[in-house]
């Protein structure tokens, strides 16, 4: 029987801080006690961040993409839309697997958990992508109903090895790191088909490390090099995966990344376009735990601790110009189907933060004009116009910050005290 390739190397963590292009900036060398020729390849993985009454920790899985293209691809768009967020393990079964996935009725706030495990996903069903890769333990597999043509967006993780499923169930990737967090997966009621019905451990996050795009690997040496210096504002992969195979049996590692110091520039817009640093003061990050950070020259203060809001304020910021009828008059034109405000606008339009723009949002602005009320909420907007309303220890960014209820954005904080 022949042996798994083994990885000499211990480094699991690679700092990127002065990374170059094309310059080798890891080495991931194995050896085969057979003697056989090794190929290095890199996979694409996801990770997830379990959480729960009793655990914390994150999983990563590597993404087979030439085993199962279809449904590695389904997974990842499922990702990148956040449709795993907040999604349960409905069904556990000990010395089998943890189930999970199900995005239309598995959500931990907003679900059914009654109904968790009947649903799927709104997009078409999968055909089968059947393979010889043996259900191991740590493989990843999708789950579908008796029609071998319906995997969605469930899929299960293996506890212990399973061969009755060969063959039978697509199998999507593999756990290279993490699997003490899945053994530690809350246990579901062994007389009910493994269904968790008190207190399910949930998906917090769910995130892709696309790293074909960023890395490019030697097959025969399993040098990895950049192929472009990358701009670590956008960069968002935390780590990678790299692939030995001996031609029979594969072995996996996987590589963290470290990045450079958090950095987070805020800047504004004047009605002319052009771009200033938001000025030297306080900054509100407004939740149920408010969090107060200065800013110097447009830089944010360093977090020490991963900061959710749901908008936030300035401690020196006159706030009673800038908001006027103009603005009233583009809410309701948009209501009303007249116009279409643009990603920037209608966030600044959406006052009550529901997501739509409607006629309280409207009253709240005319409050504002009138002076019964007063609107300090602002909203942070990323380089897409996207709403941010988390940063994390490691957030490189741009950042623009915009007035709630100035839908024309003609307001520029350049009237800061």
């Amino acid at each position: 029987m022949n042996s798994k390739p083994v990885f000499s190397s211990g480094t699991h963590t690679l700092s990127l801080d002065n990374a170059a292009a094309a310059s080798v900036i890891y080495d991931a060398d194995a050896y085969d006690n057979d003697g056989e020729t090794l190929t290095y390849t890199l996979l694409d993985s996801i990770n997830i961040s379990v959480a729960g009454d009793e655990i914390n920790g994150n999983i990563t899985i590597a993404m087979f993409d030439d085993v199962a293209p279809l449904h590695v691809n389904r997974i990842e768009t499922l990702v990148m839309e956040g449709a795993y967020n907040g999604v349960i393990f409905h069904r556990v079964i000990d010395g089998f697997m943890a189930q999970t996935g199900d995005v239309e009725y598995g959500k931990l706030e907003g679900g059914n958990l009654i109904y968790a495990g009947r649903g799927g996903s709104s997009k078409s069903d999968l055909p089968a992508e059947f393979s010889s890769i043996p259900f191991e333990r740590g493989v990843v597999g999708m789950a579908r109903s008796s029609e071998p043509n319906s995997a969605n967006s469930q899929f299960f993780m293996m506890f212990e090895d399973y061969f009755s499923l060969n063959g039978s169930y697509t199998v999507f990737g593999q756990i290279t790191a993490g699997l003490d967090v899945l053994d530690a997966i809350k246990r579901g009621d062994p007389y009910a088909n493994g269904k968790v019905d008190v207190n399910p451990d949930y998906m917090a996050n769910v995130t892709n490390s696309p790293v074909n795009d960023l890395f490019n690997i030697n097959a025969s040496s399993g040098t990895v090099s950049l192929n472009n210096a990358p701009d670590f504002k956008l960069f968002d992969a935390g780590e990678f995966v790299v692939s030995v195979s001996d031609g029979n049996e594969n072995t996996y590692q996987t590589v963290k990344l470290s990045l450079p110091e958090q950095r987070i520039d805020i800047s504004v817009y004047e009605p002319n376009g052009s771009k200033i640093q938001l000025s030297n003061q306080n900054i509100i990050f407004r939740d149920d735990l408010e969090t107060t950070l200065s800013i110097t020259n447009g830089t944010l203060a360093p977090i020490s601790r991963d900061v959710s809001f749901t908008h936030i304020e300035l401690s020196s910021q006159s706030y009673n110009r800038g908001i006027s009828i103009n603005d009233v008059v583009l809410q309701l034109r948009d209501i009303v189907g007249l116009d279409t405000l643009s990603e920037k606008q209608r966030t600044a339009a959406d006052i009550d933060g529901n997501g739509s723009v409607g006629i309280g949002d409207v009253v709240s602005v005319l409050r504002h004009i009138v002076g019964l009320d007063t609107l300090k909420k602002c909203a942070l907007i990323d380089s897409s116009d996207q709403l941010v309303k988390s940063l994390t220890t490691s957030t490189l960014a741009d950042l623009e910050i915009i007035q709630y209820g100035n839908v024309d954005l003609s307001s520029s904080f350049t009237d800061i005290a």
